[in-house]
């Protein structure tokens, strides 16, 4: 800031002396130089703080000759941003799809500018399936591949005070991935003005989750041991899961010979009559069990008729 002194009246005025001002809750003033420009430096940011500058003139005749003052207020405003990240997948496996919701919220008292969110993808576990893109929203993102992690960069094109914009991402857990808790690292957030935005971190617990794989047993008994021709045979198979994942879409197939039996269809039953379906076709019985939980079984009934 720069302040120039001309004196238009007919007296001669001397030993002039100009000083300015500057207070404010979020900035503090450096001595003036002796050209009587002043510095401002800032510091740490209150939110809605005020720049009031301040300068007058006075002369060594004092009150004999007029005293002027002009004076400047600026109100400072600034973005506060933060990012939440949740999982909206429960029960992951191997092979599953999972989603993630990520919500930028601007707290401050301006507008957040080309914000950009960065979230890292660890390929040894995941496969990038889809993420949020809405130009009516102002919303775009880049999938920055490398070798062992891919990169997924959003841009919004603004966050308003008091405002909050949701995006999602979609992975695939890999076939292969390694059964157990997953901590993936922190979403990372940035904008057009850098460092001189006030950006709060994330939730470092955020997104955790843990990988979890169904183990299936099956058994099988008949209800007699020794028998003749005429008689019939009732037999029980019997899926457990010991695992610590729900099996879906479980199907057990029984091979039924055909020249020595005949399959009575009106005896084929399940315990969950809602949860299986069966076909059978030229002596294959498949039973499909749509979901067996952790520590649950479900039983499957049928007679034969022997030949």
């Amino acid at each position: 800031m720069k302040k120039y002194f001309k004196n238009f009246a007919k007296t001669f005025v001397t030993a002039v002396m100009i000083s300015a001002i500057a207070v404010s809750s979020a900035f503090a003033a450096e001595p003036a130089t002796g050209s009587g420009e002043y510095g401002i430096a800032p510091i740490a940011y209150t939110g809605g703080s005020t720049i009031k500058n301040t300068a007058t003139i006075t002369s060594e005749n004092g009150d004999d000759k007029s005293i002027s003052s002009e004076s400047a207020d600026t109100l400072i405003t600034k973005a506060v941003l933060s990012i939440k990240r949740e999982l909206l997948t429960e029960d992951i496996r191997p092979g599953d799809d999972i989603t993630y919701k990520y919500t930028v919220t601007n707290t401050g008292d301006a507008e957040g500018r080309n914000v950009v969110i960065s979230d890292s993808i660890d390929k040894k576990m995941f496969t990038f399936k889809s993420a949020t893109e809405d130009s009516d929203k102002g919303i775009s993102y880049k999938v920055n591949n490398q070798t062992y992690q891919d990169t997924v960069n959003w841009t919004i094109k603004e966050v308003l005070p008091d405002s909050s914009v949701e995006f999602y991402l979609v992975l695939t857990v890999n076939k292969d991935a390694n059964v157990g808790p997953f901590d993936p690292s922190e979403p990372s957030i940035d904008n057009e003005n850098g460092k001189e935005e006030h950006i709060t971190p994330t939730d470092p617990d955020d997104g955790n989750f843990t990988i979890v794989s169904p183990k299936l047993a099956i058994e099988k008994d008949v209800d007699k041991t020794s028998s003749r021709s005429g008689d019939k045979l009732i037999y029980t198979i019997t899926v457990t899961n010991s695992g610590d994942g729900s099996a879906r879409n479980a199907v057990v197939r029984d091979v039924v010979n055909t020249s020595l039996v005949t399959i009575d269809t009106d005896t084929l039953s399940a315990t969950s009559t809602d949860n299986v379906s069966y076909t059978e076709e030229g002596g294959t019985i498949d039973w499909t069990i749509a979901q067996i939980a952790p520590g649950a079984s479900e039983t499957i009934t049928f007679a034969v008729t022997i030949n």
